[in-house]
């Protein structure tokens, strides 16, 4: 299945296919940053390679949620927003208590001229994180 383009977001080969189109990516948020009027950054929880999860509040609902949202430089390599907004589809799909609920996905684009980064908004769970649980229990169980 075919992502349908964002318009927010454009290709990261432009500027290799024209050479005088600059791409100009977003920054990523600042804690207090207020993202489609909905969501306050509240805390970074950890970040990867590709990402940055953070502690946010859904506003209207005074809920707490987790924002994942690819980093700039992220952003600029072929293929990653497609898998990310594929994962966005694919774990909204998922309905287990062993799986996370997401609840949406948009795009962050503070200044119009600039590419966004998108992002997914999940739960947020409260608990140990899988790197500290390995290095406390040498093996988990099945």
């Amino acid at each position: 299945m075919s992502t349908p383009p964002n318009p927010r977001i454009r290709p990261p080969d432009a500027a290799e296919q024209d050479p005088s189109a600059i791409v100009a990516v977003a920054n990523l948020p600042r804690n207090g940053t207020v993202i489609e009027q909905t969501y306050r950054i509240v805390d970074e929880l950890g970040r990867g390679s590709f990402g940055v999860v953070y502690a946010a509040e859904q506003l209207p609902l005074e809920r707490r949620v987790a924002l994942k949202m690819l980093k700039p430089q992220a952003v600029l390599l072929p293929g990653v927003q497609e898998r990310f907004i594929r994962e966005a589809r694919l774990v909204s799909a998922l309905q287990s208590r062993h799986t996370i609920t997401v609840f949406g996905f948009g795009v962050y684009a503070p200044r119009p001229q600039l590419n966004g980064l998108p992002f997914i908004i999940m739960e947020h769970l409260q608990g140990e994180g899988l790197d500290s649980l390995i290095q406390r229990q040498s093996q988990l169980p099945p």
